[in-house]
Formats: structure tokens, C-alpha cells, sequence
């Protein structure tokens, strides 16, 4: 008889968000000139098996003046979704019955420079009509200015993140979105209406509706915002680039960060 001893896998991460010099090549636009943005870099502190092994280390981790935040992330949440749900403007093959997608995480708690609870993100029910629409507690209220950090969007040419100034525009919500999806589609038919004649009104209502329902649940716990700075390699929505929807945790409390 053989005892087999089963070890939780390190699939916890905690990592900081280190401010450095912006590079004044990445602006596109400003629409506020007198408040400052930085590239940022990512490092992973470390790997863990629980939670609170992560939380223990982010205590005792020291201190930096180029730290702008720290963030936990859990491992990923994976789901399968039928090939109804698959972005009809993709030009992957998609199977007839499911696929694994790309998921959001379990959770992400993202923490403030001086190591103070930021925003919670918890996997489940943030789509229209589940229990946590438009429920999640929001630290900022309609006009503030907010730090956005942005771990997803990098520039393309360095992998740098970036830190930027925005105004809280309002919660994301279903109306919101499906008028952001019109801009995005007759921008994205205007832009390559030669290879892609404009389709029917059903057609674009099908890759309208795909787009929407397969958002992920970490992106319906978001709020919009204007950016007060655009920036190259930032996505920005197509149609309309002075707003975007990013998730709650993205989001800091603002102040001026010297480098």
C-alpha cells in the first residue's frame, strides 16, 4: 500500500508595479497636459500555494519610493463556451461543439503603495441579470480622476505598461456596451470595407451580439473612464477613443507619483 501526498500547486502570484521615466514617443494625444503619466513595469515577487502565504509576503516585502502597486492574482477560471459565443470576425477555426477559452482569473486583489486592500475581483455572476450586476462596491463616484494601470495593454514595441490619469465616465452597463460595439463595428467595416463589403443589418446584429456575449465575466466588473492621456499602444475602442471600460481593480486612488 502506497501513501500518496497531494501538494497544492503555486499558482498565486504576487507581483509590484514599478514606475519609471514616461517616453514622451508613446503620446498620441493629451487631453489633460497638466497631469503626468509613467511607464511601468511588472515584477513578479512570487509564486504560492494559499493566499495567505502571498499576503504574508507582500507584509513583509520592503518598501520602494517606484512602487505605484502590488496585486494577487489566483490561478485562471476555465470554461468552455459554444461556437455560438466565438467572435464571428476572428479567423480562427472554431470546433462545432466547445472550446476552451481564455479565462479570467479566480480572483484578483490588487493593493495600494502602502499595502492597503485597492479592489477585489472574485470569479462569478457579473453578467447582466446575475447577482453582482452593477452591485460591486465602487471606491470612486462619476468625475473623479483615477490612476489606471493597466497590466493587460502593453506597447507593442517594449512591453512596457502604463500608468495614466482618467475620469471615472460611469459604470459599465448593458446599454453602454452594445453602443460601444456599434462604434467599434462601423469603424472596423470602414476600415476594411475593400476585402469586406458591409454585411446585412442581421449579420452585423450576429457579430454585434457575439462580441457582447463573449465578454469575459472579469470585464463586466468594470467601470468607464476617459483618458487623460492616449497613448501608442493602449487599446483603445475603435469609434470612440477618448472612453474605455476596464475592470474595478485597474483603478487607484490618484496622486501625483515623482519618479
Amino acid at each position: 500500500m502506497y501513501l500518496c501526498i497531494m501538494t497544492p500547486d503555486k499558482n498565486i502570484t504576487l507581483k509590484k508595479f514599478l514606475k519609471s521615466g514616461a517616453d514622451p514617443t508613446r503620446v498620441l494625444k493629451y487631453l489633460d497636459t497638466s497631469l503626468p503619466w509613467y511607464n511601468c513595469v511588472e515584477e513578479v515577487i512570487g509564486h504560492f500555494c494559499f493566499l495567505k502565504e502571498a499576503e504574508a509576503s507582500l507584509a513583509d516585502h520592503p518598501t520602494d519610493d517606484n512602487i505605484v502597486g502590488y496585486s494577487i492574482e489566483g490561478p485562471e477560471y476555465g470554461r468552455k463556451i459554444d461556437h455560438e459565443e466565438f467572435d464571428l470576425l476572428s479567423e480562427k477555426e472554431v470546433p462545432d461543439e466547445y472550446f476552451v477559452s481564455d479565462e479570467s482569473p479566480e480572483f484578483v486583489i490588487t493593493y495600494t503603495v502602502d499595502k492597503t486592500v485597492n479592489a477585489r475581483y472574485t470569479f462569478g455572476e457579473h453578467k447582466p441579470g446575475e447577482s453582482r450586476y452593477l452591485n460591486e462596491p465602487n471606491a470612486f463616484k462619476v468625475g473623479d480622476i483615477v490612476w489606471v494601470l493597466q497590466p493587460g495593454y502593453r506597447d507593442i514595441s517594449t512591453g512596457l505598461l502604463a500608468i495614466y490619469p482618467a475620469k471615472v465616465v460611469q459604470t459599465l452597463n448593458i446599454d453602454y456596451i452594445k453602443k460601444y460595439y456599434k462604434a467599434w463595428f462601423e469603424e472596423y467595416t470602414k476600415r476594411h470595407i475593400e476585402e469586406n463589403p458591409f454585411p446585412s443589418k442581421e449579420l452585423k446584429q450576429r457579430i454585434i451580439d457575439s462580441r457582447i456575449n463573449s465578454l469575459l465575466d472579469l470585464e463586466w466588473d468594470s467601470i468607464v473612464v476617459k483618458p487623460l492621456v492616449l497613448l501608442r499602444g493602449i487599446d483603445c475602442p475603435f469609434g470612440n477613443d477618448e472612453e474605455e471600460f476596464i475592470p474595478r481593480y485597474m483603478t487607484y486612488p490618484y496622486k501625483n507619483l515623482d519618479v
